[in-house]
């Protein structure tokens, strides 16, 4: 019997003790969104959350911590004229980016990459997106199996390399889930 009085007592002063017992803030881990009706999935970082962005995406997140924003939206490949490849959608993106007219956001740093086996075209452009006036960001499309992906992430221009980290692994996290 006191062995267990011992162990209560020491499981007691354990949940007591500061940081013994806490509960995780869900925006403190990273966590797994699924979009595109369950296509493709990304991970958000933590200190993101979900809120309402200028457009309408599959997934709109912003930095809880700062101005830093994420807009996600697929295409189904089908919708799109016979011909469309991954060039064209891209341009087509950065032109219809902003409100302000197309030679008053400027792109310039182009890559082409691959990420978990789909093509990518990330660029970089500054100018007016999603209600910033002097916004500093990334296109970035993706071309899976079936469909167009484009990702629009974007600061301040002066937070801009505050969110390269995060942008960076959002981007380098989306990926086409399995049947």
């Amino acid at each position: 019997m006191p062995c267990r009085s011992l162990i209560i007592a020491v499981l007691v002063a354990a949940l007591a003790a500061p940081g013994g017992c806490r509960s995780e803030d869900p925006l403190e881990v990273p966590r797994k969104l699924a979009f595109g009706d369950g296509r493709y999935a990304l991970i958000r970082p933590p200190h993101w959350k979900s809120m309402e962005l200028e457009g309408e995406g599959d997934i709109e997140l912003g930095s809880t911590r700062t101005e830093g924003y994420v807009l996600v939206v697929v295409d189904a490949a089908a919708d799109l004229p016979g011909d469309a490849n991954l060039d064209g959608y891209c341009e087509n993106v950065v032109e219809s980016l902003s409100t302000t007219p197309p030679d008053q956001l400027e792109s310039s740093e182009r890559e082409e990459l691959k990420v978990h086996g789909m093509d990518v075209i990330k660029i970089v452009v500054t100018g007016r997106i999603g209600g910033l006036e002097q916004a500093q960001g990334w296109v970035v499309c993706m071309k899976s199996h079936d469909d167009f992906i484009r990702m629009v992430l974007w600061s301040p221009k002066s937070d801009y390399e505050k969110h390269l980290q995060d942008f960076g692994a959002i981007v380098l996290s989306t990926r086409e889930l399995d049947d």
